[in-house]
């Protein structure tokens, strides 16, 4: 399945969000947030320690994204960085993560819904 959502900006957020709930497959949670300096202090020590020698453009894109991804998953726990970057979730969750420039996008569920689901952050799809 493929559902495609226009393009964004960090004015557009809430309102990409918002469409992206309403064309997310049944059982996946989804949402969208803008880039800010104010998500780096929201990381989790674990979350830190993956961008402590980032570059600031990086620190911001990863932190979004920490802190979109956490509330999408529904969880309050740290979601470091693997070793090939990619977040590690909590047993039973698949989720994607993506960002532009302005926002960063996600898309959760558990593993009995799908066994993977991707997000897309050029055009804003939501595979599953």
């Amino acid at each position: 399945m493929n559902r495609t959502v226009a393009g964004m900006n960090a004015d557009t957020a809430p309102a990409i969000g918002l469409t992206l709930r309403a064309v997310a497959p049944c059982g996946v949670r989804v949402g969208a947030r803008s880039i800010s300096t104010d998500d780096e202090q929201l990381l989790l020590s674990s979350e830190l320690v993956a961008i402590a020698s980032a570059a600031p453009k990086r620190r911001l894109e990863f932190a979004t994204g920490r802190v979109l991804l956490r509330a999408v998953v529904g969880c309050e726990v740290a979601v470091p960085a693997g070793p090939d970057r990619r977040p590690i979730l909590p047993p039973g969750v698949v989720a994607s993560l993506a960002h532009d420039d302005c926002v960063a996008v996600a898309a959760a569920t558990e593993t009995d819904v799908a066994a993977a689901i991707g997000i897309e952050s050029s055009r804003w799809a939501i595979w599953s």
